[in-house]
């Protein structure tokens, strides 16, 4: 699967203006243009945008194993390597969208 979106990753710049890391492009914006007037539910939003690559591509691969059928645990139980990265990259998204900007 391949968004069509512009690729990630992307960032929150101190404005709070969602920005690709790749060029600079603005993603998404505040209405308010004075950083100062944001509360902290409209910088958790922007956060959010910020971290959306991340978590689509997270969510694609866990999309994918789990339609794989592959074993995701040991016969003791235990994850498999793909089991543990795939965690560990949902783990890594969520925590930047949930990171204080």
């Amino acid at each position: 699967m391949e968004g069509k979106h512009t690729p990630g990753p992307w960032r929150c710049s101190p404005y709070y203006v969602v920005r690709a890391e790749k060029d600079d492009a603005a993603i998404a914006f505040p209405r308010l243009q004075d950083p100062k007037e944001l509360g902290a539910e409209e910088k958790a939003s922007l956060q959010l945008c910020a971290a959306a690559p991340e978590l689509w591509e997270a969510c694609v691969a866990a999309a994918e194993l789990l339609a794989s059928g592959r074993d995701m645990f040991d016969n003791e139980g235990r994850p498999v390597d793909e089991t543990n990265a795939l965690f560990e990259k949902l783990k890594a998204a969520i925590f930047k969208a949930e990171k204080a900007p």
